[in-house]
């Protein structure tokens, strides 16, 4: 694939946020966490960007990260957690 496609591929993708911290999926809204991967908020990947940015600073032990919407073997293996 080239690497614009790529990029497309990247842009049109949502993600999840997973606290490493509380163990759960950042809920809709930002507002609080869950379990339940359905009721989980999906960002842009500007937006899941910037949330682990804001929230992971220059921390070596980061608190969140992305998880893209199709990665569904990672996403199992957080709900299983």
């Amino acid at each position: 694939m080239l690497e614009k496609e790529m990029f497309c591929v990247a842009m049109k993708t949502k993600y999840y946020i997973w606290s490493i911290e509380h163990k759960a999926w950042w809920k809709k809204n930002s507002w609080g966490y869950t379990k339940k991967i359905e009721e989980a908020e999906l960002y842009s990947l500007s937006e899941a960007k910037e949330v682990c940015v804001s929230r992971n600073g220059f921390e070596s032990q980061p608190k969140v990260e992305m998880v893209a919407q199709s990665d569904f073997e990672r996403i199992e293996e957080k709900i299983s957690v």
